[in-house]
C-alpha cells in the first residue's frame, strides 16, 4: 500500500508525543508499505527527499499563532500545495495525525479524490477545546479536584480566549471528521470527542519498540556517575515542560518526599524556570537537576536510571507516551489518573495511578512501593510484560494495517 502520513512537525528535535508516536509508526510502516510523510516547516522553502522507500514532503508555512482558530482550518496557500503532494504520491491510504495548526484540517477535503480510506487519529483534545482541557469538579467535596468537565461550552471558550475565539471553528472541524474515519489513542480520549459530537471508529493505544528500549548496564552507571546520583532516590519529568503538565505539582511532590530525592527534568531549560522558582521558595533547589532537550537515545538511558517516571499532569492526558515508555523500562510509573495512564496502569499492579492535586497522597503510594523491594519487582515485570503483550509499536501498527485493509 501507499500511505501518505500527514504531521504538522515530524522531527527528532520536535516536542510532542504524537511526533515520536508517528516516527515509531513510519519506521514500522515502512518495513512492508511504500510511505510518505507530509509535514510542516517554518522558514526556507518547501522541499521533497526520499530515503529509502520513504518520501518526505515538508511544506513551508507560518503565521502568527492567534489566526490559528481560522487558518488550522484551511488556509489557501497551504491547501494548493497539498494537492500538489497528492497528485505527486498517489496514495492509496491518507491518514492525518496532529493537524491542527500547519497543514489544516481541509488535508481530509483534499485526500477525497485520491481515496476513499482517509483516516485521523486524535493525539489530544485540540479538535474540540483551544488548548489543554483543564476544567476540574471537586466531586466529593474535599477540596482536592478529581474529575474533569469533557464538554466543551460556548461561554467558557469565548471568556479564555475571547478575540481568537471563533464560534464556527467546533462546527466546522466536526464536519471535517465525521467525514473520515476518527481513531483515537485512548478510551478517555474517545469519550471526550463523543461528548462533543465526533463520531470515533475506533481505539487504537500508542505503542513502543521493546527492544529499541534496551539499555545496557554501563550506560546506565555512566550517566549515574555524571550526575553523581549513585545512593540517591531518583524522580524522572520529561516531555513538554508546563503546569498543565504537572511541572510545579512535580515540584511540590519532592518536597514532601524529602531531601534523599533527586528530580531529573528532561525539557527545554527555559520551560524549566518556573520549576525553579518554585523550588527556590520550598528550598529545595539543590534537588532538582535540569537536563535540557534528551534525544531518544539520551532519553532511554535516564528512565533507566530513575526509580520513578513521573506523568503528574493536571489535564486531560490523552494516553502519555511516558508510561508505556517507562512501563518497558521496567520503572515503576507514577502517572495521572486524568486521561489515558489508566488504562494501562492498575493502581499497586503495574504502576501506582495518583491524582496530582493531592501531593501527600501520591508521596505515601510511592515510599510505599519503594519501601517493599519485592512489591517493586513484581510492579516492574508486571508493567513490562502488559507492554510486550498489548501494547507492542508492532501490536499498534498491526491493529492500524487492519483497519486500512478492511475499509472501503
Amino acid at each position: 500500500m501507499k500511505i501518505l502520513i500527514g504531521i504538522d512537525e515530524f522531527s527528532p528535535t520536535a516536542e510532542g508525543g504524537s511526533n515520536f508516536v508517528v516516527q515509531g509508526l513510519v519506521k514500522e510502516l515502512s518495513k512492508e508499505h511504500r510511505i510518505a510523510i507530509l509535514t510542516s516547516h517554518r522558514y526556507g522553502k518547501d522541499f521533497k527527499k526520499t530515503i529509502g522507500k520513504i518520501d518526505h514532503y515538508s511544506l513551508q508555512v507560518n503565521y502568527l499563532p492567534r489566526f490559528r482558530a481560522w487558518l488550522s482550518l484551511y488556509n489557501p496557500q497551504v491547501s494548493s500545495r497539498i494537492e500538489k503532494v497528492l497528485a505527486d504520491f498517489k496514495p492509496d491510504i491518507v491518514h492525518a495525525h496532529t493537524i491542527h495548526m500547519y497543514l489544516t484540517y481541509d488535508l481530509l477535503r483534499l485526500a477525497e479524490p485520491y481515496t476513499q480510506k482517509i483516516f485521523f487519529t486524535g493525539h489530544d483534545v485540540m479538535p474540540i477545546f483551544y488548548s489543554r482541557l483543564t476544567q476540574f469538579r471537586d466531586e466529593d467535596g474535599d477540596g482536592i479536584q478529581d474529575a474533569l468537565d469533557i464538554k466543551a461550552h460556548f461561554w467558557r471558550e469565548w471568556r479564555q480566549n475571547k478575540l481568537h475565539y471563533f464560534p464556527l471553528r467546533n462546527i466546522i472541524i466536526r464536519h471535517y471528521l465525521n467525514s473520515v474515519k476518527v481513531i483515537t489513542v485512548s478510551k478517555a480520549l474517545k469519550e471526550i470527542y463523543e461528548a462533543n459530537g465526533v463520531k470515533v471508529k475506533k481505539v487504537i493505544h500508542n505503542g513502543v519498540d521493546l527492544e529499541d528500549w534496551k539499555v545496557s548496564v554501563g550506560k546506565i552507571t555512566k550517566f549515574k556517575d555524571k550526575y553523581q546520583l549513585n545512593n540517591k532516590r531518583i524522580l524522572f519529568l520529561g516531555g513538554r515542560i508546563r503546569e498543565d503538565k504537572g511541572a510545579l505539582q512535580a515540584v511540590k511532590l519532592l518536597a514532601k518526599l524529602g531531601d534523599q530525592w533527586i528530580l531529573l527534568v528532561a525539557g527545554l531549560r527555559e520551560s524549566v524556570l518556573p520549576m525553579l522558582n518554585l523550588a527556590n521558595k520550598l528550598k529545595i533547589r539543590k534537588q532538582i537537576m535540569p537536563l535540557g532537550f534528551l534525544a531518544q537515545e539520551q532519553l532511554k538511558v535516564a528512565y533507566s536510571a530513575s526509580d520513578i517516571i513521573l506523568v503528574p499532569s493536571i489535564c486531560s492526558d490523552s494516553f502519555p507516551n511516558a508510561v508505556i515508555e517507562g512501563m518497558v523500562c521496567r520503572k515503576i510509573v507514577a502517572a495521572t489518573c486524568f486521561g489515558g495512564a489508566k488504562e494501562v496502569i492498575k493502581d499497586g499492579v503495574t504502576g501506582i495511578l495518583i491524582n496530582p492535586f493531592d501531593i501527600g497522597l501520591t508521596a505515601k503510594k510511592i515510599r510505599k512501593v519503594l519501601e517493599n523491594n519485592k512489591k517493586k519487582k513484581t510492579i516492574s515485570q508486571k508493567a513490562y510484560e502488559l507492554i510486550k503483550k498489548k501494547f507492542s509499536i508492532q501490536k499498534q501498527v498491526a491493529r492500524y494495517v487492519e483497519l486500512y485493509e478492511r475499509n472501503h
